[in-house]
């Protein structure tokens, strides 16, 4: 089993259009070679919106786009308030304000090693959510 860990930006509610380009050539590729290999994707995104659920369309895009593709869709985690993120570089994940991304990059992390599925997580990356 093969694992694909996919990570961008939020893009007005959806994929940045580069990104979507790139989800195109990775699924003719595998139409093209008939690849079976059974792959495992999971997704980490992040949006500069308060609240993580802003990316719920781009969750159901890819989820879409790991039918299309033959993939298995592991998990997907989306982060609101990204932009704080760079302003709190010297604090701790899991430690106050950033309980909530040490407590979900933790789940994810360890699903991706287990290789096991998920529920899709919406968080604010800050504490508060």
């Amino acid at each position: 089993m093969d694992v694909l860990v996919l990570s961008f930006p939020l893009y007005a509610d959806a994929i940045p259009s580069h990104f979507f380009q790139t989800m195109v050539e990775f699924e003719a590729y595998r139409k093209r070679t008939n690849s079976q290999r059974e792959t495992w994707v999971y997704v980490l995104m992040n949006n500069g919106f308060y609240e993580g659920r802003q990316c719920s369309t781009a969750i159901r895009i890819i989820r879409h786009w790991y039918y299309r593709a033959g993939l298995v869709y592991a998990q997907g985690a989306a982060t609101g308030a990204g932009e704080t993120l760079g302003f709190l570089k010297k604090i701790p994940l899991g430690q106050e304000p950033l309980r909530n991304l040490g407590k979900t990059i933790t789940v994810l992390a360890l699903n991706i090693r287990e290789r096991k599925k998920g529920d899709a997580l919406f968080f604010l990356a800050i504490h508060g959510q």
